[in-house]
Parts: structure tokens; C-alpha cells; sequence
């Protein structure tokens, strides 16, 4: 599954949606019709035990210069598996503005 989510690309709720949807990790369908894609995944975070923590992606800057490395906490996505070409992308309910909000993290650590 890490190998499917590697450079797998993140798309932002547009607009609003459902709480309790999110919560019962329904269809991406029944959330909402207005995604915008706004990243992609570099790297999945695990714990000692090998528990998923989040996903980490790149953020702000141009070109490669200022961006940072920030953790998508596993709160704030869902994993959607597409029908058609059965790949791997990535829900979240931040939008370009709170991920550029989170702090940066440093995967050598």
C-alpha cells in the first residue's frame, strides 16, 4: 500500500461537506462533487509499530525554492481507490491555505 501512495496526487474538498460523512468514510461521491488537486504525496509516515501516522508533501515556494515538508495528519485524509485506472489518490479536507499553515517536518529524524 505505501508503494501505491508514493507520488500519488492529493486533492482538496472544495466548497463545503458533510461532517458525518467524512467520519463514516463514505464514498468519495457522497462528499462532494468540487475537488481541486493541490499536491503529491512524497513520503508515509509510520510509527515504530508500523502504524500509518499521516502523509507528507511539499508546500509552498516556486520551482522548488521555499517550499517546505509538511505531515498530513491521518484525521484530515481519506485514501480513494478510482474505479477506472484502480490507483491510489488522497482526500483531505485542508485546504492550499492550511497546509501552508502546518509546520514543517523533517523526515532524518
Amino acid at each position: 500500500m505505501a508503494d501505491d501512495l508514493e507520488d500519488a496526487s492529493i486533492v482538496s474538498l472544495e466548497g463545503s461537506y458533510d461532517q458525518a460523512i467524512w467520519d463514516e468514510t463514505a464514498p468519495l461521491e457522497a462528499m462532494v462533487a468540487d475537488l481541486n488537486e493541490i499536491g503529491r504525496i512524497e513520503d508515509v509516515v509510520l510509527s515504530a509499530e508500523g502504524q500509518m501516522l499521516g502523509l507528507t508533501t511539499d508546500v509552498g515556494g516556486f520551482l522548488g525554492i521555499g517550499e517546505k515538508t509538511v505531515l498530513i495528519p491521518l484525521d484530515d485524509i481519506r485514501l480513494i481507490r478510482t474505479e477506472d485506472d484502480d490507483e491510489v489518490s488522497v482526500v483531505t479536507r485542508l485546504d492550499q491555505d492550511a497546509l501552508t499553515d502546518l509546520p514543517e517536518v523533517d523526515l532524518d529524524d
